[in-house]
Formats: structure tokens, C-alpha cells, sequence
């Protein structure tokens, strides 16, 4: 399997996971009951861990391109930055 194949595929399931993350945020009929429960408990919490935890799945395969970071260094910097935030 190449390389590109590879990086598609983890890119690809990155993005299903912020997905379901970001469908998480929006359908609360999507939520399962301790989802629910930590949602009243602490809602300004949850919807913060979610929403950095998607950012930071969406960006995570990009860091790991050498090819970004060989031609854009400056881009690559900046979501690093950006990842390092929402970790």
C-alpha cells in the first residue's frame, strides 16, 4: 500500500471522527444518556473538550506531512500551533 493511500486513509478517518464529534455538538438526539448527563453537569466543558478534541483530530494528519512541511513551513507552524492549543 503507498504512501498516499495511507495518509488518505488516516486523513479520511480523522475527518469521520470529527464528524461524529461535531454531530455530537449539534444533534442531541445523537447523544448517548452519559453524554447527556455530563452535558447538564458541566455543559461549557463538554462542548469544549469536543469541539478542541475535533480540531485537533482534523489537524493531526497534516503535521505528520512531510511534504507540507518541506514546501509550506510557515502553514506547518501555524497548525502546529493551532494542534498544540487544542491538545
Amino acid at each position: 500500500m503507498g504512501a498516499q493511500v495511507k495518509w488518505g486513509l488516516m486523513a479520511a478517518l480523522a475527518f469521520i471522527v470529527v464528524g461524529y464529534a461535531v454531530g455530537l455538538l449539534w444533534m442531541p438526539d445523537l447523544r448517548p444518556p452519559f453524554i447527556r448527563e455530563r452535558i447538564a453537569e458541566a455543559p461549557l466543558a463538554v462542548f469544549g473538550h469536543i469541539a478542541a478534541s475535533a480540531v485537533a483530530l482534523a489537524l493531526g494528519p497534516f503535521q505528520l506531512s512531510t511534504r507540507l512541511r518541506a514546501r509550506r513551513l510557515d502553514v506547518h507552524r501555524w497548525l502546529g500551533r493551532v494542534y498544540i492549543i487544542s491538545v
